[in-house]
């Protein structure tokens, strides 16, 4: 394990998180369509990050903050089939590079992710 005192205090975040004694607002702020959804997703993406010393650059789960239960429910979601389709579309200057479903890697914590990496938007010059 990589860092395991973030570990520990990211797990006990998403633990609060998911049981109702941290507020979503504490994690990231407010204004978000389905704040509970997007704590739970930046938490998982730093345990992740915590646990293995890198992490996608995105995870995606249920609008209430539960992990897919299935891989077909993952395979169903909207943001999966917009990923599919080239309809997601990124607020930052990076490309998606990667994409996919996956069981999140740590014990304890079971469920499906929707992932996503990114890289650098390739510069196209135009030659002269």
């Amino acid at each position: 394990m990589k860092d395991i005192k973030a570990f520990t205090r990211n797990k006990a975040l998403y633990d609060g998180v998911l049981n109702g004694s941290v507020k979503p607002r504490e994690i990231i702020g407010t204004g978000y369509r389905y704040p509970k959804s997007v704590a739970i997703a930046w938490l998982l993406r730093q345990l992740w990050a915590n646990k293995f010393g890198s992490a996608p650059a995105e995870l995606h789960v249920l609008t209430n903050g539960a992990l897919f239960t299935d891989y077909k429910q993952a395979n169903r979601s909207k943001v999966y089939n917009l990923l599919c389709k080239g309809g997601y579309e990124r607020l930052d200057e990076m490309q998606i590079s990667d994409f996919g479903i996956r069981p999140f890697p740590i014990a304890g914590i079971e469920g499906y992710v929707v992932y996503v990496n990114v890289s650098a938007k390739e510069n196209k010059r135009i030659a002269a």
